[in-house]
């Protein structure tokens, strides 16, 4: 019986290069693929039994071929902290080469929802255990984990145009977060017991473990159900309306980040006057009430299906104004926990005791 014959594909992005180390190496359904990133730009290779025609590629109709751009626009990310933007897609079949660009019709064949913008996530290059779960899980897989909801979601804000939807995908990354955490903490207790004790997708329990893990919770007088209603938030919501400079975000984020534990906190900002007076009402630190409670009054009131969304805004208006300070708290936040969620001390056995006692 002869030998099988092969045949040797290539996908090259933006004249992409082989180099002498792969950045990444993988099977994906018994096919062996290695890939090359550079700066924008990125070489696939991959061998096959069967021979494929170009336009069955750039379909990418077949799920190995899907999971290869996954891992393209995603590991290009991560090491270089920027969208990738597709000015030519090539295909190699053994030793013929196809070339499309933006005349062509269909082009570029795939799309990313990750702007080729700066991301600011130059810190998650550091995690290779995080850059190992994210590029080696299997699709089917990542569809069901929150941590890589997380993350997608947490990309898919950088570059938006218009403030709701930066703060709709930067709240659903950290929804999933904390949906993350409770099912850890879920997966840690006996199955069939403790049925009270768990959280199961409860959002309000969910924030409650997240608040318990960054030391913004005081004591069990917050009420499990307490995410705070207009009247609470009436004065807050006003002052922030008037509008911020990025820097008076910057230094307010920074004070309530270095008193994150403090329930109550010096200060001749007025804003911080008020979070105090929150704090007290709800036994949550300023820092935890700007990071999770207060964004989770705005989801409420912008993005649930009972509420009209922000569709209209003058260019200063109160709802951009407001967003704009939530969002900047969440995505502060996300960039440096998103890579540290597969670490194994994101649930230690002491977060989780407590997380039950307050359960």
């Amino acid at each position: 019986m002869g030998k099988q014959k092969k045949y040797n594909y290539a996908i090259i992005i933006n004249s992409g290069k082989k180099q002498k180390n792969a950045y990444l190496k993988y099977n994906f359904a018994g096919t062996d693929i290695t890939l090359y990133i550079q700066k924008n730009a990125a070489y696939v290779g991959f061998c096959l039994s069967s021979k494929k025609e170009f336009d069955e590629i750039l379909s990418f109709k077949s799920n190995y071929l899907v999971d290869i751009m996954r891992k393209i626009f995603l590991s290009h990310a991560i090491e270089y902290s920027r969208g990738m933007k597709i000015n030519s897609f090539a295909v190699m079949i053994n030793d013929e080469l196809e070339v499309k660009t933006k005349t062509d019709i269909g082009f570029p064949y795939m799309f990313s929802m990750i702007n080729p913008v700066d991301l600011n996530v130059q810190n998650w290059r550091e995690n290779e255990r995080f850059k190992e779960k994210l590029l080696q899980m299997k699709k089917s897989a990542a569809k069901k984990n929150a941590c890589v909801s997380s993350v997608y979601s947490f990309l898919a804000s950088k570059g938006r145009q218009f403030e709701i939807d930066r703060f709709t995908n930067l709240w659903t990354s950290m929804n999933a977060y904390y949906n993350y955490l409770s099912k850890k903490y879920d997966n840690t207790l006996t199955e069939g017991k403790n049925s009270s004790k768990r959280i199961k997708r409860n959002d309000c329990k969910g924030i409650c473990a997240a608040l318990i893990k960054i030391e913004a919770m005081h004591d069990e007088r917050i009420g499990r159900n307490a995410t705070g209603n207009r009247k609470v938030y009436a004065k807050l919501l006003g002052k922030l309306a008037k509008g911020y400079s990025e820097a008076d975000i910057t230094e307010l984020y920074s004070q309530l980040e270095s008193n994150k534990t403090e329930l109550s906190i010096d200060s001749e900002n007025e804003i911080v006057k008020i979070l105090n007076d929150i704090a007290h009402k709800l036994n949550v630190t300023p820092y935890g009430i700007m990071l999770l409670k207060f964004p989770y009054y705005l989801r409420c009131k912008y993005i649930h299906g009972n509420k009209c969304t922000v569709l209209f805004s003058a260019y200063e208006g109160r709802d951009i104004a407001v967003l704009k300070v939530a969002s900047f708290f969440l995505e502060k936040y996300l960039k440096d926990a998103i890579p540290k969620m597969v670490n194994d001390s994101f649930l230690t056995d002491e977060l989780r005791n407590e997380i039950y006692n307050f359960m």
